[in-house]
């Protein structure tokens, strides 16, 4: 399955903050033996959120004075922060000076890549809430052009003005950035997602002009379940074929998905079809590289599989579980 969008370069902000969720706070024992109640280091983002290898940022968090075991610490951090590489799941260990229980002062190491910057301590890990961007120097008269990729799936072919991007059998995972230096002027940035290589399940069709010594970031969006159910147009339809209800009388069912979310399964019998349920259709697990999506569809829990043609769930008459395919 295949779907077109267009969208539009996004600049993304380095000033990007979110609120912090809450805390848990796991129960230690205080040199008297009686239990108290503390919290673990985190780190949640950086700031700014973009910097060159040997800069040096703020990495803003929650109990950075404590360790993994939510003991206060004296003298050296007992934890490491760390950069990943461009290595696959390998980091690099980052230079840093403690400021307050909320913030560190970290150098971006020399063979950092972006990617979520974290925190470790033996067993435990704490990563940022989002991709910290290595801007390394550019060429002269050359242009950057990022690609974060939101998806659920890999990037697997990226064409910019048609010329291929990636070596065979590259890409880009799901949370990961990619960059690439290109002369400047207007590009045609077209995206394929999909789990392997050369099997594309959607694509995305982006229009960006670069600038000389700037870096432009554009966003491979999550794709979310409306715009899989209908492929991405205002509504889509699944039929099953004539059926025979417990009477014995033919019929036949549409389940309509609309792109806000809601759907009408309608009846048909002759000419004159009738809307006998409306509601809406939410989400419930969708997992990257998935070849599975599950949702609500109702009350019913109905699971769909690539290449999400079709399904089965109760929609027929009294409940019958029955076949839908997209139209």
């Amino acid at each position: 399955m295949k779907t077109l969008v267009t969208k539009s370069t996004t600049l993304l902000c380095a000033a990007a903050l979110c609120a912090a969720a809450a805390l848990s706070t796991p129960r230690t024992a205080s040199a008297f033996g009686n239990v108290v109640e503390s919290t673990r280091p985190r780190v949640i983002l950086a700031s700014p959120n973009a910097s060159a290898p040997r800069t040096v940022i703020t990495l803003l968090g929650d109990g950075l004075r404590r360790d993994k075991d939510g003991n206060l610490w004296t003298g050296r951090a007992p934890y490491q922060i760390q950069f990943p590489t461009a290595a696959p799941g390998q980091f690099v260990n980052a230079a840093f000076t403690f400021v307050s229980t909320n913030s560190l002062r970290v150098t971006v190491p020399a063979s950092a890549v972006s990617g979520r910057i974290r925190l470790v301590q033996q067993e435990y890990v704490t990563s940022t809430l989002f991709s910290f961007t290595v801007n390394n120097p550019l060429p002269a008269q050359q242009s950057r052009l990022n690609m974060q990729n939101n998806s659920q799936y890999n990037a697997i072919s990226l064409r910019v003005n048609g010329v291929e991007q990636f070596a065979q059998g590259n890409g880009i995972p799901p949370g990961r950035l990619q960059e690439g230096i290109h002369t400047p002027g207007r590009k045609t940035v077209v995206v394929e997602i999909g789990i392997n290589p050369g099997e594309p399940l959607f694509n995305f069709t982006f229009n960006a002009f670069l600038t000389a010594g700037r870096t432009t970031t554009l966003t491979i969006p999550r794709v979310t379940l409306a715009q899989l159910m209908t492929n991405f147009l205002a509504s889509r339809d699944y039929k099953s074929d004539v059926l025979a209800d417990n009477n014995g009388n033919l019929y036949q069912r549409t389940v309509r998905f609309n792109a806000n979310g809601s759907y009408q399964i309608i009846d048909s019998t002759g000419s004159k079809p009738v809307t006998v349920e409306t509601g809406r259709y939410t989400e419930t697990a969708w997992a990257d590289n998935s070849i599975q999506v599950s949702f609500r569809l109702g009350t019913r829990a109905v699971d769909i599989f690539h290449p999400f043609a079709q399904f089965i769930s109760n929609v027929g008459r009294n409940n019958q579980r029955i076949v839908v395919t997209a139209q």
